[in-house]
C-alpha cells in the first residue's frame, strides 16, 4: 500500500503500483486468501517519493483507526503497509484453526479499510527477516514501524530478531506499545 496522508474516509492521491512480489494466487488459495491476490504489492514509488521509505508491519493490530504505528510512518511519508503471514507462527502450539479464520478475516478487512483509504495491503509469505530483506534490496534503507506485540514466547523472540535484522542492516525499526502491558519486564 502507498499511502500519501491520513487514514480518514478521504480517498488519498496515491499512484498505482508498478511491481508486483511474486507469490502464486494458488498459494494464496491454499492459504484461503485467493481474494486478496491484488493486494499483492509493493511500489517503486516509495523510492522515487521520499530519501527513506516507510515500511508499517501489520502484525496482531490490523486495524487503520487509532493505529500509532501507521500514524506515525505516514507523518514521515509515503508508506507501505505489510502483513507477513509467518508459517513458522502457526506451527506454535497455540495456533488452532479459529486463529485462521479470524486472521483471514482481519486480513481481509484491513485490506478493504486501507483501499477505501487509498491505498493497498503488501501480504508476502514466509519468514519476515526474509521479507524485510527483499525489501531492503528493492528499496534500500526505509524506517520500519510496528506495534509492540504482546503475545507468546515466539512472537517475542522474532521481534528481537527483527530488531537485530534492522540493527545490522541499517534499518530505522519503531516500536509503538499498543496496550498497558510492557514487554520485556522481569
Amino acid at each position: 500500500m502507498l499511502l500519501t496522508g491520513s487514514t480518514n474516509n478521504q480517498p488519498q492521491s496515491a499512484q498505482p503500483p508498478d511491481s508486483y512480489f511474486d507469490i502464486p494466487t494458488t498459494l494464496l488459495g491454499r492459504l484461503g486468501f485467493s481474494h486478496l491476490a491484488r493486494y499483492i504489492t509493493t511500489s517503486n514509488l516509495l523510492r522515487q517519493s521520499m530519501p527513506k521509505p516507510q515500511v508499517v508491519w501489520f502484525k496482531r493490530d490490523l486495524r487503520i483507526q487509532d493505529h500509532t504505528a501507521l500514524q506515525a510512518a505516514l507523518s514521515q511519508g509515503a508508506t507501505l503497509a505489510l502483513y507477513v503471514l509467518e508459517p513458522h507462527l502457526w506451527e506454535q502450539p497455540t495456533a488452532s484453526l479459529r486463529h485462521w479464520q479470524l486472521l483471514r478475516e482481519a486480513v481481509s478487512n484491513l485490506a478493504i479499510e486501507l483501499q477505501r483509504a487509498g491505498g493497498e495491503l503488501c501480504v508476502r509469505v514466509g519468514a519476515i527477516e526474509q521479507v524485510l530483506s527483499e525489501l531492503h534490496l528493492q528499496f534500500g534503507s526505509f524506517h520500519l514501524h510496528a506495534h509492540e506485540e504482546t503475545g507468546e514466547a515466539w512472537t517475542y523472540a522474532r521481534d528481537q530478531r527483527v530488531a537485530q535484522w534492522c540493527s545490522q542492516h541499517g534499518v530505522q525499526f519503531s516500536e509503538y506499545r499498543n496496550f498497558g502491558v510492557f514487554r520485556g519486564l522481569k
